[in-house]
C-alpha cells in the first residue's frame, strides 16, 4: 500500500519548517531583534518604587561640616614635628615584650632606656679607668646610643632613687665638673644594671599608679578598676598626659679663694633630708594614736600611708632604727615577745628646728 504525503500531515509541516530555516525569504532576519515595544507586556507582581535620596538634617549637616574630610585642607606636620613624635617601635614596645607588664607614659619609658644607658657607660668607664664626669658620661652615650642625656634627666632618677647615684662637684683647672659615681662600684656587674632598672621601673610604676588612682577617685559614679589584675590601665585614663618626674636637688658648689678639690656628696644631703622629713610624719603619727607605742610592723605602713608611695620595708625600718640611735630620749625601740614596738617620750620637747640641725650635721 503506497502512502503520499497527505496521508502524513506532520512530515508535511516540519518539511517546510527546514525549508524556512535553510533559505529564509528576509536575508536580514537572523539579525533582527525584537523591540521592547513589541514585547508582550506582562504585569509584574511586584511594584518597584523609585528611588530617592533622604535629605539630611541639619544637625547631621553641621556635624559633618565640622569635619575635615579633606586631606588638602590639613596643615602639613613641621619636621620637628616629626623627629618630637613618637616612633611605632616606642608605641607599640609593650606588645612585643614577651613578659606582660604595666605600660609606662612614653616620657617614663625614656627615663628607664636612659638610666640603663647611664649605668652601662659609667660600668665601662671604670672598667677602662676612663672619667666618670657629667660631660664625658653625656659624650658618650649621645655618640654610641644616639640618645639625648641631658642634667634634668638624672635629676629626675635621682629624685624616685637617691641613692643611685653619688655626684660631686670637682674643680680641675678652674672649671667645675660634676662627677657621678655608684655607690657599689666596685662590686658593679651587669646583673646589678639589671635589677637597678627594675628597681627604677617599680618607682615608675608606682608614680604611675598614685595619678591612676586620683583619676579614678574623680570620676563619678565611682569606679573599681585592679590594674594589677587587668594588667592594664582604666580607659579612660589618660596615661601619656601624667605629670614629669619632679627634679632632686643638686649638690651645693664650695668657691674657695684657692681652688681646690671639693667633694659635697648628694646622697648624704639627700639621706639627711630623708631623715628630717621622717621625724615630722612620726610626730604626725603619733599625735593620732593615745598611746605612744606602735609595733614596728604597723608603724611602717603608717609610714608609707603619709609619704603616699610604697618603700622597701628594710630601707624604712633602718631609717626609724638611725633615728633612734641620734635621738635615744625621744624615740627608742623595745623589743618583745610579739615583735619590736617603737615608743616614743611625749613629754620630752621635741623641736623639729633643732632635731634638722642634729642630722645635717652627721651628714656634714
Amino acid at each position: 500500500m503506497l502512502h503520499t504525503s497527505e496521508s502524513f500531515p506532520q512530515i508535511n509541516q516540519d518539511l517546510e519548517l527546514n525549508i524556512l530555516k535553510r533559505m529564509p525569504k528576509d536575508l536580514d532576519f537572523s539579525l533582527k531583534t525584537l523591540k521592547t515595544d513589541e514585547l508582550p507586556c506582562r504585569q509584574s507582581k511586584f511594584s518597584i518604587p523609585p528611588s530617592k535620596v533622604n535629605t539630611l538634617s541639619l544637625e547631621t549637616m553641621e556635624i559633618l561640616n565640622t569635619l575635615n574630610l579633606n586631606q588638602q585642607n590639613r596643615v602639613p606636620k613641621s619636621s620637628e614635628d616629626i623627629l618630637n613624635s613618637v616612633s611605632a617601635r616606642e608605641k607599640y614596645q609593650d606588645l612585643l615584650d614577651p613578659m606582660r607588664k604595666l605600660p609606662l607614659p612614653y616620657k617614663y619609658k625614656r627615663l628607664l632606656t636612659l638610666h640603663e644607658y647611664i649605668d652601662t657607660t659609667i660600668h665601662n668607664a671604670i672598667m677602662r679607668n676612663l672619667p666618670t664626669a657629667f660631660e664625658n658620661i653625656k659624650q658618650a652615650i649621645e655618640s654610641t646610643y644616639s640618645s639625648t642625656f641631658e642634667l634634668e634627666q638624672l635629676q629626675k632618677i635621682l629624685f624616685l632613687c637617691p641613692h643611685f647615684y653619688i655626684l660631686t662637684w670637682e674643680i680641675n683647672e678652674d672649671k667645675e665638673k660634676l662627677l657621678i659615681k655608684i655607690p657599689e662600684s666596685e662590686t658593679f656587674s651587669l646583673s646589678s644594671i639589671h635589677n637597678r632598672n627594675n628597681e627604677l621601673f617599680k618607682e615608675l610604676v608606682g608614680l604611675t599608679k598614685r595619678y591612676h588612682n586620683s583619676h579614678l577617685a574623680s570620676l563619678i559614679p565611682k569606679v573599681y578598676f585592679d590594674p594589677d589584675v587587668a594588667m592594664t590601665w582604666h580607659s579612660s585614663f589618660a596615661i601619656h598626659d601624667v605629670p614629669d618626674v619632679l627634679l632632686s636637688e643638686l649638690p651645693e658648689k664650695s668657691i674657695l679663694e684657692n681652688p681646690i678639690v671639693m667633694k659635697v656628696s648628694v646622697g648624704k644631703q639627700l639621706r639627711a633630708i630623708r631623715l628630717v622629713q621622717l621625724c615630722g610624719i612620726l610626730e604626725r603619727i603619733f599625735e593620732d594614736v593615745k598611746t605612744p607605742s606602735i609595733f614596728m610592723k604597723s608603724l611602717l605602713k603608717k609610714i608609707e600611708a603619709e609619704k603616699g608611695k610604697n618603700e622597701d620595708p628594710k630601707l624604712l625600718e633602718n631609717d626609724v632604727v638611725e633615728l633612734c640611735e641620734i635621738f635615744h630620749t625621744w624615740i627608742s625601740i623595745i623589743k618583745t615577745g610579739s615583735g619590736d614596738v617603737v615608743r616614743i617620750n611625749k613629754q620630752l620637747e621635741f623641736s623639729q628646728k633643732t632635731a634638722a640641725g642634729k642630722i645635717k650635721e652627721k651628714y656634714n
